[in-house]
């Protein structure tokens, strides 16, 4: 049969190995706080990949042009030439 000592024992057992409630609250701001931090992290990355991706778009579109450019003097420059 259990005894008062032994159900002592038991609560104090749960005590050091199961959260209460309040402790449990705490863990979860801690980990809300981390997560946050991961998102502004995410977000930060995510900017800089469209930065880049823009970057990338404008220069292919400049390159685009100078290409036209360049074929249009060599047209007028083999035309002249003749």
């Amino acid at each position: 049969m259990i005894t008062d000592k032994d159900i002592e024992k038991i609560i104090k057992a749960n005590r050091e190995f199961f959260y209460d409630k309040t402790e449990t609250d705490l863990k979860f701001d801690e980990v809300n706080q981390k997560f946050d931090k991961f998102l502004t992290s995410v977000d930060g990355y995510a900017k800089k990949v469209d930065d880049y991706h823009q970057e990338m778009k404008m220069l292919g579109n400049k390159v685009d042009r100078n290409e036209n450019r360049i074929e249009k003097l060599e047209l007028k420059i083999g035309s002249e030439s003749q």
